[in-house]
């Protein structure tokens, strides 16, 4: 069997409960930590920024006091709520949330974190495409939290996930190979996600 057969099989008859994000997951937003105790010598801890979320790292430290709320460790699904709206999971040892990041956390039993990271993108991709006239978008978490998600039953999710965790470990096992090859598998990675991803539209209530 190859594989859009297989795709297909396993998405033929599956049944989709569309949800607000908020109601699998909640949204939780960072804090507006001093700027003036901030450093660059790594007195403190890292403190994710925007900017942060696509590099995976922070070089800026917060040398202050903080809530063990805003704390960040490895694993956890994180957002940029302004620009490009990335979502990517943290992988950088324990850091901090900054004010315009995002954390998904308190997932219920329904749905696999990895499988509403892997969705995410595409939903913030929707709510990027439809901001006009701005030339640095902003999002919000109310709605982020607002936010439709296609809910599979567990198993279909789990399967998802390992699919696109292969693509995804094989992408970055070819990042120093010719540019071509990588574009050529990037465009694969996207065609099977958004494939994978595809469910009926939700009905009007």
């Amino acid at each position: 069997m190859n594989s859009v057969n297989f795709l297909e099989k396993l998405l033929d008859g599956v049944g989709v409960e569309w949800k607000p994000l908020k109601d699998v997951c909640r949204v939780f937003n960072g804090f507006a930590f001093k700027a003036s105790l901030f450093n660059t010598i790594g007195e403190g801890l890292p403190v994710i920024r925007i900017r942060d979320i696509n590099t995976g790292f922070s070089e800026t430290f917060y040398s202050g006091e903080y809530d063990e709320k805003y704390l960040v460790n490895d694993g956890d699904i994180l957002i940029g709520m302004d620009g490009d709206f990335l979502v990517k999971i943290w992988k950088h040892g324990s850091a901090l949330l900054n004010q315009r990041v995002c954390r998904l956390q308190d997932f219920e039993k329904e749905v696999l974190p990895s499988y509403i990271y892997y969705i995410s993108q595409g939903v913030l991709d929707d709510i990027h495409k439809k901001i006009q006239g701005s030339t640095v978008k902003h999002l919000s978490s109310k709605e982020l939290g607002e936010s439709l998600i296609p809910i599979p039953p567990v198993r279909v999710q789990n399967e998802i996930v390992r699919i696109l965790d292969a693509m995804t470990a094989h992408t970055i096992s070819i990042t120093d190979e010719l540019p071509r090859e990588i574009e050529l598998r990037q465009k694969q990675y996207a065609y099977y996600r958004d494939l994978l991803l595809s469910f009926p539209a939700a009905q009007a209530a």
